[in-house]
C-alpha cells in the first residue's frame, strides 16, 4: 500500500503517509478517512510524509478530487506540517501554504519528530 493514515484523536491529528503510486482506491479510502476525521474532531492538524511520490502517477481525477477537498476542508486544518526529502515539494508546499489561511511548514524527513512536536505546539 502506497498510501497509509493513521490519525490520533487525543491530539487531533491526521498523519498520512506517501511511498510509491497511489491508486485510486487507496486515494478514495484515505480522503474518506480524513473527512470523517474531521467532521469528528471539528479542527484538525495534519502532518504529510512524502516518502516515494512520482506525480505523473496521479490522475485527474484524484487531482480534481484533492483540490475539491481542499476548498472545502481547508478551514478545518489549524496547522499542516509536509515532511519529505523530494526537491520539488518544498518550495511547491511554500508558494502553495503563501496563498492559505492554514499554517504551513515544510519539514526534511530527519525532522519527522520535529514536525509532530510542531503540529501539536500552540502559536
Amino acid at each position: 500500500m502506497a498510501l497509509t493514515c493513521r490519525e490520533d484523536p487525543t491530539a487531533d491529528l491526521f498523519e498520512l503517509t506517501v511511498d510509491g503510486s497511489v491508486t485510486q482506491a487507496e486515494f478514495d479510502d484515505v480522503m474518506a478517512r480524513l473527512d470523517a476525521f474531521i467532521t469528528q474532531q471539528g479542527s484538525i492538524r495534519l502532518l504529510e510524509i512524502v516518502r516515494h511520490f512520482n506525480l505523473s502517477d496521479v490522475t485527474l481525477s484524484m487531482f480534481w478530487e484533492g483540490v475539491k477537498f481542499d476548498i472545502h476542508n481547508l478551514r478545518h486544518i489549524r496547522r499542516a506540517a509536509i515532511v519529505s526529502d523530494i526537491g520539488w515539494i518544498s518550495p511547491w508546499t511554500k508558494f502553495a501554504g503563501s496563498l492559505m489561511s492554514t499554517e504551513v511548514r515544510v519539514f526534511p524527513l530527519a525532522e519527522l519528530d520535529a514536525a509532530r512536536a510542531w503540529l501539536v505546539t500552540e502559536a
